[in-house]
Formats: C-alpha cells, sequence, structure tokens
C-alpha cells in the first residue's frame, strides 16, 4: 500500500509570511543581533575588570584598611597597635589649594591631597601618562 506524499500547509505559508512581513522580521533580528552583541560586550568587560580588581591589591599593594589621627601618634603608641598584630604604614598628606583661574562655573580653586612618593602601600598606578620624573613634576588623580 503506497502512502501519498502529504505536505505540510506551513510550508507554503513560511515564504509567503516572510515576504509580506520582512521589516516586521528584519527588524525583530536586528534588534536581537544588537541585544546579543552588547550583552556579550558588557560580559567581556565585566571579566576583564574583575580580572583587574582580583590583581590590584598585589600587584599595587592596596591597603586593607585605614586610620587616620588628629595627632602624629607617637612610637609607643604605634607599637602597641601593631602588637596586636596591624601592621602600620605612615601615609601622610598634606591638603593644598590650587588656584586655577575662573572655568565659567564659579569654582576657581580646588584642593589637592599630596602625598609624598609611596613605596609600600598604595602604589601609584598610572592610566595616561607617565610617573613624575624629577622633582618639579606631579602626578594628579
Amino acid at each position: 500500500m503506497a502512502h501519498a506524499r502529504t505536505s505540510n500547509p506551513l510550508i507554503k505559508r513560511i515564504p509567503r509570511e516572510l515576504r509580506n512581513n520582512l521589516g516586521k522580521y528584519l527588524g525583530m533580528f536586528l534588534m536581537m543581533a544588537f541585544a546579543t552583541a552588547f550583552t556579550s560586550g558588557f560580559l567581556l568587560a565585566a571579566s576583564s575588570i574583575e580580572k583587574i580588581c582580583y590583581e590590584m591589591p598585589e600587584r599595587y599593594a592596596i591597603e586593607d584598611g585605614r586610620f587616620s589621627c588628629d595627632f602624629e601618634p607617637d612610637d609607643d603608641a604605634l607599637a602597641a597597635v601593631e602588637a596586636l598584630g596591624v601592621a602600620i604604614t605612615p601615609d601622610f598628606y598634606r591638603e593644598v589649594s590650587l588656584d586655577l583661574g575662573d572655568s565659567g562655573d564659579g569654582a576657581s580653586g580646588v584642593t589637592a591631597r599630596v602625598y609624598p612618593p609611596r613605596t609600600e602601600v598604595n602604589l601609584p598606578m598610572y592610566a595616561q601618562g607617565r610617573e613624575p620624573q624629577g622633582p618639579d613634576e606631579v602626578a594628579f588623580d
């Protein structure tokens, strides 16, 4: 007994549907392609930033904590804190007012926090430019 080959009527309808609604399907395809590209880019950037964040504490000797005093503590006070298992690295700074002239927004000056060169913790990193080379050069963050 031979079976007659039957074709699915939807097969004939698909090309007609695509031809009649090309703009709708093209728009949906472009929207899905942009969403996929955007999500892929976001995930790639997030994984890169995550890798950088994990490397930073060791590479740049990032501090684990910070405390400040209204006075310069004496050696006995520092020794007492270090006896508790805390390593202390002095990180003194001075706040300096800089006059940049009138920039049009009413703010003519800024306050800069100036640190001496750091060699143990919170090492500087430079995304642009270079490290200061002489005593008359400074890096701003």
